[in-house]
């Protein structure tokens, strides 16, 4: 009993409060911040979840936790390098413990090894995470064949070659070798600023590489944005070419009477080469005076427009109209496909061969091609009907929102979708006034 009372008399030991980072930073005579950068989170968790991970064949496996880290700092030849271990899933499923290796930073830009390490704090923020989860590791190139086969193959014949040529011919030797996780946004902007093209073709590779990004993104291999703050060069007008309306009128007459129709369409609608190609017979409305796009052709095979945007309905003039009926009287080529233009053996056009075999042949003869070679242009395509219309098309006051529908880069309004195409009075006048410039009547003066 007397031992009783004294154990109920002894005080017992609270364990003492937790205190605030205010109150640690007091204490120490440090910043808040600094308390904060240095603060040890309690992990509740010894084990890292691979739920919903295959590895090996299984499914929910977990290996234990490391403790929180903070990594390693050495200063070497100017440059903060940074060590540390991260778990990766390799290519045969297995769960590995890798360390490592990297440069966070120069001297300069972190002078001290206290701003260096909340720089590497911010790396290891993932890894420290609480739902933390190995990824899959593999390289650029490894990354690469494996999208082209599961998802580059599900794009168009046109956006596949395209695509293919970015990767094989630019992307692999780039960054083949470099694992995804390491691909960063400094390496990234170095890359681009390297291009020494075009600006539009620095612009079309961080395009492909975007998607390849996001399927990485979605499959698990990474988690950050290396596309952040990217900055292209400026983009320049470049050796493009666009004919004059007398060049287009000339164009026209000097074709032969199987062409004429064909080269009127492009300069009048401004359509791409490509739909122009894809064009069915059953697309013109006679009586409406309209055509609709809904295919178009390229390297001789059909495909979808290049967009959701490109199918339309749009006016052509009562000029073009009475051509088209010629056309298809006198020269139109039955073909299984339907198609109001093709090839004499009655197959899709291939724009490329048409240039070489219709076009280049009708500049040369009426000297155009050696304006083009004063200018420094090396090439001039079916594409500078469509340039021309735009243009014309701003010249005479064509409402904004019409242009684009013509022209195929504008979003129809929704409740345009519920009725049938209709074709408003600034679509009319645009085909009728350039309708107008195209007509033969028209005396053509090409300087």
């Amino acid at each position: 009993m007397q031992v009783e009372s004294q154990l109920n008399r002894t005080p017992v030991l609270m364990p003492p409060p937790l205190l605030t980072e205010e109150e640690l930073a007091y204490a120490f005579g440090a910043t808040v911040e600094w308390v904060r950068a240095h603060s040890h989170p309690t992990v509740p968790s010894r084990t890292i979840s691979t739920k919903g991970i295959a590895v090996n064949g299984q499914i929910g496996k977990s290996m234990a936790r490391r403790r929180y880290q903070q990594g390693q700092l050495s200063s070497v030849k100017g440059s903060w390098i940074a060590r540390w271990r991260e778990d990766v899933i390799t290519s045969s499923g297995e769960v590995r413990r890798i360390r490592k290796k990297e440069a966070i930073g120069t001297l300069k830009q972190f002078p001290t090894k206290r701003l260096a390490q909340r720089e590497l704090d911010r790396r290891l923020k993932e890894v420290n995470a609480e739902d933390y989860r190995p990824r899959p590791q593999a390289t650029f190139a490894e990354f690469a064949e494996r999208w082209m086969e599961s998802v580059m193959k599900q794009h168009k014949p046109s956006s596949q070659s395209s695509e293919k040529s970015h990767i094989k011919r630019v992307l692999i030797p780039r960054f083949g070798p470099v694992s995804l996780k390491d691909i960063n946004a400094e390496a990234v902007q170095v890359f681009v600023s390297s291009q020494q093209g075009a600006p539009k073709t620095a612009r079309n590779l961080i395009c492909t590489m975007r998607m390849m990004w996001k399927t990485a993104k979605d499959w698990g291999y990474i988690s950050h944005d290396p596309f952040l703050s990217l900055r292209f060069p400026e983009k320049s007008m470049g050796n493009t070419y666009n004919f004059t309306v007398e060049e287009s009128l000339a164009i026209i007459e000097a074709a032969t009477e199987d062409w004429k129709a064909f080269f009127w369409l492009l300069a009048e609608t401004g359509m791409r080469p490509g739909e122009l190609a894809g064009l069915k017979v059953d697309g013109v409305d006679w009586q409406a005076g309209t055509i609709r796009i809904e295919q178009s052709v390229w390297q001789g095979e059909v495909q979808t427009p290049k967009s959701a945007k490109a199918i339309r309905t749009f006016a052509i003039s009562s000029g073009l109209v009475k051509r088209l009926r010629a056309y298809q009287r006198d020269c139109w080529m039955r073909n299984d496909l339907g198609l109001m233009f093709v090839s004499r053996k009655g197959t899709p056009l291939s724009m490329d061969n048409f240039r070489n075999r219709v076009l280049n042949p009708i500049l040369k003869q009426l000297k155009i091609d050696k304006k083009l070679k004063a200018l420094g242009i090396k090439r001039c395509g079916n594409y500078a009907f469509r340039h021309m219309n735009a243009t014309v098309m701003d010249e005479i006051g064509t409402p904004l929102k019409t242009r684009q529908h013509r022209l195929g880069h504008a979003q129809i309004e929704t409740t345009m979708n519920h009725y049938t195409h209709k074709v408003d009075a600034d679509d009319r006048q645009a085909a009728e006034t350039i309708g107008g410039m195209l007509s033969p009547t028209v005396k053509t003066a090409i300087m």
